[in-house]
């Protein structure tokens, strides 16, 4: 059997991902494994959805007072065609016209680490000024087929199936 998702122009496979692989690809990690970050570890973190429905925290300001470069009172709204194009900066809480205060909906979800962040090299000083972040690392969300509440899957079989068969390239079994 070929292992070949249909997404590639292939014909359909009946071989599921899961069952390519055997208990022998895992491997048990060592007890240090929170401080050793490696390939394939499952962490906790919170998972932002800044595409879905993206909104705004946006000063509540008189349009006709353009001298004002304060706010206190804030409104969430839709993000418009005016988004990241404001067309006043504000000096507290700081913000330039080519900046937003986005809202997000998050929420904790396990996460695979795919790579941690690699060393830093080279001249550091070449020009920038700013902190260096280094807890950031690139993850792949896990989501859940079943509904933690009820018990009953939130997908029909087929779909999982199709999944499993590897047929959509963005999402991992």
């Amino acid at each position: 059997m070929r292992l070949l998702p249909s997404w590639r122009g292939g014909s359909e496979t009946t071989l599921f991902i899961d069952e390519f692989f055997d208990n022998a690809f895992y491997q048990k990690l060592p007890l240090s494994y929170h401080s050793s970050r490696i390939f394939g570890q499952v962490f906790w973190t919170h998972a932002y959805y800044p595409h879905e429905h993206l909104e705004l925290w946006r000063p509540v300001i008189n349009p006709s007072d353009k001298t004002t470069t304060t706010a206190s009172q804030f409104q969430i709204v839709p993000a418009g065609a005016d988004a990241f194009n404001r067309p006043f900066p504000l000096q507290q809480p700081r913000l330039t016209t080519k900046e937003e205060f986005l809202v997000l909906r998050a929420k904790r979800r396990p996460v695979v680490l795919l790579q941690s962040a690699p060393p830093l090299s080279g001249n550091l000083n070449a020009g920038y000024k700013g902190k260096f972040t280094r807890h950031l690392c690139l993850v792949a969300q896990c989501f859940g087929i079943n509904d933690s509440a009820t018990g009953s899957s939130k997908f029909s079989p087929q779909l999982i199936d199709r999944v499993r068969r590897m047929e959509f390239p963005q999402i991992l079994y």
